[in-house]
């Protein structure tokens, strides 16, 4: 294999310029209202949407490894299911050292103990799939985040990036 495509266990797969949903991180299905998604540019850049922010960074396979470093993330906060996903998948790609392809197309990404993290299938047809649903809707449900010393911050969401704190 070359730093442009992988051989994996049955078939062989051209990375480059290919765009994948995440359907599972961890042996979980990720949120159908949001699953994020992940672009593999032909130069090496990566970028993508956790379900909750986008991100950027970069990419690269060879002969004996596999690299994915989301090396920035969007800020929005969004309710705490998302950001739990978000969380896990960042985690997730970060530990990816295998990425073995499938005979039906899909994609799994494996850490450096050949423990599956992340599932991925094709985005073929990048216009014909819908926007995301904004996940920052108003809501009258307040979150909770305990930040250690600085004391507990709640908030709720009034609309687009917008919050109100308490």
């Amino acid at each position: 294999p070359n730093a442009d495509s992988l051989e994996g266990t049955r078939t062989l797969i051209e990375l480059d310029n290919t765009r994948w949903n995440v359907s599972s991180i961890d042996g979980n299905d990720v949120s159908e209202q949001s699953p994020p998604s992940l672009d593999l540019k032909g130069n090496g850049e990566l970028a993508g949407n956790t379900g909750c922010n986008a991100f950027f960074g970069r990419w690269s396979v060879n002969d004996t490894a596999a690299n994915f470093n989301a090396a920035g993330v969007g800020l929005r906060a969004c309710e705490p299911k998302p950001m739990e996903q978000e969380r896990a998948f960042l985690d997730a790609l970060a530990a990816v050292t295998t990425a073995d392809a499938n005979p039906d197309g899909t994609l799994s990404m494996l850490d450096g103990s050949s423990v599956v993290r992340l599932s991925l299938a094709p985005l073929v047809d990048a216009e014909a799939v819908e926007a995301p649903v904004p996940l920052d809707l108003p809501s009258e449900t307040w979150s909770r985040f305990d930040c250690g010393e600085a004391g507990p911050l709640e908030f709720r969401f009034l609309g687009p990036e917008t919050i109100e704190v308490m």
